[in-house]
């Protein structure tokens, strides 16, 4: 499953494989910076990381919302 999330100032690019084991591949536009994620939990703290706390504090919601919206869920 291919996605992306908007939400400024970055548009996020997730390749997102639900078959067991779990995976996933997240790119943060514009820098290209690259990241996987092996469990979905995991998934919240690798966007904290790679947007920072202060910007995961204040758009955790609509990431959530926006992950929702594909049937995705985040902890």
């Amino acid at each position: 499953m291919y996605l992306e999330i908007n939400v400024a100032p970055y548009v996020l690019r997730l390749d997102i494989d639900q078959r067991d084991p779990w995976s996933g591949i997240v790119i943060r536009m514009p820098d290209g910076v690259e990241a996987v994620c092996t469990y979905q939990a995991g998934l919240g703290s690798l966007l904290e990381g790679m947007c920072g706390r202060r910007w995961w504090q204040a758009n955790s919601a609509e990431v959530a919302r926006q992950l929702a919206l594909s049937g995705l869920a985040i902890e």
